[in-house]
């Protein structure tokens, strides 16, 4: 008797890490699995979202590199388009706050509600003081 058993895989779309179908959530970032179907998916879209111009520019966050690459990374996982922006003369290594985080004029109050609600996530120690 020839038994074929399909393994199913999902994906984390945080860190790529791949799970058999009955694990739901990533051991590493929490984040919820995709199909790889799904995956290839929201890849795409991250790519269009990092690759758009912005119009009609607004700072949603100033400040060094480092601080505004994760929250850059925070708003394009949320499915908003942004980019970050440097004054002349500041180097990529720097830790200047020369650096700013811009947003369409469109997306700021979406944008500023995920930076406040990535700040609880990482600060809950902010929200029990509220």
């Amino acid at each position: 008797m020839n038994v074929n058993i399909i393994l199913h895989i999902l994906i984390c779309p945080d860190c790529g890490t791949e799970y058999l179908a009955h694990i739901e959530q990533c051991a590493d970032c929490g984040a919820v699995l995709l199909l790889p179907e799904e995956h290839k998916k929201a890849q795409e879209e991250k790519k269009r979202l990092m690759e758009k111009t912005i119009e009609n520019e607004v700072v949603v966050r100033e400040g060094d590199l480092n601080w505004l690459s994760e929250l850059y990374a925070v708003l394009i996982d949320a499915g908003i388009s942004c980019t970050v922006r440097s004054e002349a003369g500041c180097k990529k290594s720097c830790r200047c706050n020369k650096c700013r985080l811009v947003v369409s004029s469109e997306d700021f109050d979406r944008a500023q509600e995920r930076i406040e609600k990535y700040f609880m996530e990482m600060h809950p120690e902010i929200r029990a003081s509220n």
